[in-house]
């Protein structure tokens, strides 16, 4: 099956997704069932499926200016979207962050 959805929406139903656990997981930990700590390791995952989400998608939109330069401004749109993303996961990736 081949679903058709952008990065952009993938990213925001994984927003919502992390916005419910928040609110969520707190009585599960209060009432047993789940600890603390993994409510924190489930929200840290998705938040970690977002970051890749958005690596994916720019790494999609610049695949994109290569067949059509015309599109470098939703490259440029998209970055500064997400920039701050994008900027901490090269920093840590070059080291500067670790």
């Amino acid at each position: 099956m081949f679903y058709n959805f952008s990065f952009e929406d993938l990213i925001k139903c994984v927003e919502r997704e992390i916005a419910m656990r928040k609110r969520v997981y707190p009585s599960r930990v209060a009432a047993a069932k789940m600890t603390q700590g993994q409510a924190d390791r489930e929200i840290d995952m998705m938040k970690c499926i977002r970051k890749c989400l958005i690596a994916l998608g720019f790494i999609e939109l610049l695949d994109e200016i290569q067949r059509n330069p015309k599109s470098f401004m939703s490259c440029v749109e998209y970055m500064n979207k997400y920039k701050d993303e994008l900027q901490q996961d090269m920093s840590v990736s070059e080291g500067k962050d670790a």
